[in-house]
């Protein structure tokens, strides 16, 4: 759809200001510290003060969320949604349940296996008595979520519908094929998952390697169906337009199919993904037991650990920092958007129109085009699983470096949509103070992306460099060490936050030597300047990119 001149001038100003108030604030420290130095400082010191609350916050909102993941882990979805058929009859087995697990009795032969069975006896029967209460409170809440949903607006989950689609370009068939074996590892019925594999024209071979991956899985899925993605009309090249029409071969296929829409689900994810074994089965139970599921979005935090300890350390310690974050985010509910992989009603798909064509970062893009139609009843509900994505590799350091910076300029061009998504906040017929928060935290985030290490790194420095008297002043003098003193309680948080992920990482294949492990816990001092490079900069370039109009294209990240 054509916009007007009125439309495209709006547009293009709220294309401008990002770039000029990056580089407005980057460049403050020098002309500020000149002009008004004590502005500055305190400008700094703001920045500062509010860079430790952002960490101190992320690191509370990451340990709940790595709490509620190993709490979801060591669920079985499957039989959670089987007490649906008769709940009831549920809640009396888990009753059973907690009174067979009150009788069981503390024994040392629990305790075989390694590395337990050398601990003193002492604290054996402190961890037989910790795990026995931990298991009876999970049993109880089980029952009381039985009784909350029993009055709800349930779906027979036997009637659900699950729809995948993964769209893909030039990725080898070992990426596709690992994608593939994951969804057929899921322990939500496969006679209930249909697949889409969505193949782009514009490379010949791919459409080939759809039809051989139909040949070969299509008896394990209730459907498996291909597409081949003509470039047309207003479409660009990227995951949106291939999702759409995807989504346009899926929706024929459906009715022919006769099946009610308002019972199925659609995901949409990348062709890497590695999807938890019980996402399907956690997803179908929250979608059953929702009474909003016609307006929720339901995700997992993407995790870039499949091929973790593959790639080189910079990589590394970039990508532990973008799944922490991810992680973090999902505990946070009122922030918390679809990133990569997500899943949501067929109905609520049709509602927004299937995905729009002509823009790249069509993840968050989905929820604002949800919010503009239905308000304050959409969020996305998180799924605490653990999914798993390729971090950027490439053949050599300098083709990992570039292919990793495309894929995090990429995901800030984002900021490409702050014009779209303000002039439909304002022409919606309903506007309440949600939608402002989520429209304008969005936006702040976005925007801030580019300046905070910037700032963090250069901020308290230049100005004492810059102007001789203010670095002769006390409060010149002190400025650089208080803000050094903020960095260092954020770098300790970072630690804390580093040592509880390791165990969420999947561990090695190989067995490797305890100096080589102590040797790689080094890496973990480069993370401001990997942050840097891996956040500031690309997030800079896509701000520069768009106040200049040089549109960027949608650039695969190279898969291995």
């Amino acid at each position: 759809m054509k916009m007007s001149k009125k439309d495209r001038f709006i547009k293009r100003l709220f294309e401008i200001y990002p770039g000029i108030l990056a580089w407005t604030v980057i460049t403050s420290p020098f002309w500020g510290g000149i002009l008004f130095p004590e502005v500055i400082a305190y400008f700094v010191l703001v920045f500062n003060a509010f860079w430790v609350y952002k960490s101190l916050s992320s690191v509370l909102f990451f340990i709940i969320g790595y709490f509620k993941i190993r709490d979801a882990e060591n669920a079985d979805w499957m039989s959670k949604l089987k007490r649906l058929d008769n709940i009831e009859a549920g809640k009396k087995e888990l009753v059973v349940e907690i009174n067979e697990l009150e009788d069981v009795k503390f024994s040392d032969d629990i305790f075989k296996k390694k590395p337990f069975q050398n601990i003193p006896l002492f604290l054996k029967k402190i961890l037989f008595n910790m795990q026995k209460r931990k298991t009876g409170r999970h049993l109880r809440s089980e029952i009381k979520e039985l009784e909350k949903v029993q009055n709800g607006n349930l779906l027979n989950w036997k009637e659900i519908h699950q729809v995948i689609i993964v769209p893909f370009w030039a990725e080898p068939y070992p990426v596709l094929k690992r994608s593939l074996d994951r969804l057929v590892s899921q322990t939500f019925p496969k006679s209930q998952i249909s697949v889409v594999l969505g193949a782009e024209e514009r490379y010949p071979p791919a459409f080939k390697l759809a039809k051989r991956l139909q040949k070969e899985y299509k008896d394990k899925f209730e459907n498996l169906w291909i597409n081949n993605h003509v470039l047309a009309g207003e479409d660009i090249i990227g995951k949106a337009s291939n999702m759409a029409d995807c989504g346009k071969v899926a929706k024929r296929k459906i009715e022919e199919l006769k099946w009610d829409k308002s019972k199925i689900i659609v995901t949409s994810c990348d062709c890497d993904t590695q999807f938890d074994k019980q996402y399907l089965a956690y997803l179908a139970y929250l979608f059953v037991t929702d009474k909003d599921r016609y307006t929720h979005f339901y995700a997992a935090p993407m995790l870039y650990y499949a091929n973790f300890w593959k790639v080189p350390f910079y990589s590394r310690v970039a990508n532990t920092l973008f799944s922490i974050n991810n992680i973090a985010t999902a505990a946070r509910i009122d922030k918390f958007i679809q990133v990569s992989s997500y899943s949501f009603s067929w109905k609520l798909l049709e509602d927004i129109n299937f995905w729009s064509v002509d823009i790249i970062p069509e993840d968050f893009h989905m929820f604002f085009k949800a919010l503009f139609v239905h308000y304050d009843k959409v969020l996305t509900r998180p799924i605490f699983l653990r999914n798993l994505s390729d971090a950027a590799e490439s053949i050599g350091h300098a083709s990992t470096i570039k292919n990793q910076y495309e894929q995090v300029k990429r995901w800030a061009w984002g900021v490409s949509d702050h014009g779209w998504m303000i002039m439909n906040l304002l022409r919606a017929k309903k506007k309440t103070f949600y939608m402002f928060y989520r429209v304008f935290h969005t936006i702040f985030d976005h925007v801030t992306w580019s300046v905070i290490s910037f700032i963090l790194m250069f901020g308290a420095n230049i100005p004492t460099l810059v102007n001789k008297d203010f670095s002769r002043t006390v409060f010149g003098q002190k400025l650089p060490q208080v803000s050094s003193f903020m960095l260092t309680i954020t770098t300790a948080t970072f630690i804390f936050t580093v040592i509880l992920d390791f165990f969420i990482k999947p561990r090695r294949k190989e067995k490797v030597s305890i100096l080589k492990l102590i040797l790689e816990q080094v890496q973990w001092i480069t993370f401001p300047v990997v942050s840097f490079i891996f956040g500031a900069i690309p997030g800079l370039d896509a701000q520069t990119r768009l106040l200049f109009g040089k549109y960027m294209e949608y650039r695969l990240t190279e898969k291995h």
